[in-house]
């Protein structure tokens, strides 16, 4: 049962990023008129939050293994920078646009306050 908890957590965030990648493509993102609205409203409040938050659930659970989830929204963040705004400017361009790790703290550093805030409520002795 707690594999399958902290799976569903993993699943919330994935359909979080999904929904994202769909805006993108489909809501009109992609032209320059809704990149930054895009860029504000998903890539620094809605993704950020989505990662802290399913972080600090899937934290709960006392695994080590649990650490590698930041790991998990580390490449998440890259792939989906990569996925949205680098995939339309290879379109646009015809020039590839290779994935950066600079792109990786928009997952990985709130991911990391999440499950650091839940180790510490988990081995402080609290029930949650």
């Amino acid at each position: 049962m707690g594999i399958f908890k902290g799976l569903i957590w993993l699943i919330v965030f994935l359909l979080v990023c999904a929904v994202c990648i769909i805006d993108f493509w489909v809501g009109g993102a992609s032209e320059a008129d809704g990149a930054m609205s895009f860029s504000t409203l998903w890539f620094h409040i809605i993704i950020p939050t989505a990662a802290a938050f399913t972080a600090f659930m899937y934290g709960i659970k006392s695994s080590r293994a649990k650490w590698l989830y930041v790991v998990f929204c580390a490449f998440m963040g890259i792939l989906l920078v990569w996925v949205t705004f680098s995939l339309a400017a290879t379109f646009s361009s015809g020039h590839w646009n290779m994935p950066s790790l600079r792109d990786a703290y928009i997952t990985a550093f709130p991911a990391f306050i999440g499950m650091f805030m839940s180790h510490t409520l988990v081995y402080s002795g609290k029930n949650i």
